[in-house]
């Protein structure tokens, strides 16, 4: 997993629970000597330890942390590479693009960046999405949609749909943007 997703976890607590915390979750996670760059790659296992010791220390479900980190995310990869957000008109736009355009450009600077696969399509005006990863975060990815629609400045509805098991590793999303009343 790129670094990037491991300094912007830790840069989140700092800001919520603050920089004892950050401390604790490493100690915590066995990773207290590990010096996290955005550029770097590490294993996927040490961010889930570190999501699952702040779940306990801040009383706060996995899902909810994945989702408020997933919206975190988002905002700090728009403020890094506003390149990538700047060609679309909006959240619906921008994420049907994903796989397709975005993750593509990701792999020509990331190699070796392993990414979740999006499929999308639209169902009238809805945009539906279908994730898929064994990494099973799509908690965080509802996060990231969530973040992407705010930073658009476009309220979107988020329905999710388990497919095949509860594993969380294939998820639809039905996203519907909010119209304004006129």
């Amino acid at each position: 997993m790129k670094g990037v997703v491991f300094t912007e976890f830790l840069e989140m607590v700092e800001e919520g629970h603050g920089l004892v915390m950050v401390d604790q979750l490493l100690q915590d996670a066995g990773l207290a000597e590990v010096g996290f760059t955005s550029v770097g790659t590490y294993p996927c296992a040490d961010l889930v330890k570190m999501v699952v010791s702040l779940s306990k220390r801040a009383d706060t479900s996995i899902p909810d942390l994945l989702f408020a980190f997933g919206d975190h995310l988002f905002g700090a990869l728009a403020r890094s590479f506003p390149e990538a957000v700047a060609p679309y008109r909006g959240p619906l736009h921008f994420l049907e693009a994903l796989d397709g355009t975005i993750h593509v450009e990701v792999k020509k600077l990331y190699p070796d960046a392993e990414l979740p696969k999006f499929q999308t399509r639209y169902d009238g005006d809805d945009l539906i999405m279908i994730y898929e990863s064994p990494r099973a975060m799509s908690d965080l990815a509802r996060g990231l949609i969530e973040g992407c629609s705010k930073h658009y400045g476009q309220k979107c509805v988020v329905a999710t749909r388990a497919l095949k098991d509860d594993s969380g590793t294939n998820v639809e999303f039905r996203i519907q943007r909010v119209r304004e009343a006129a």
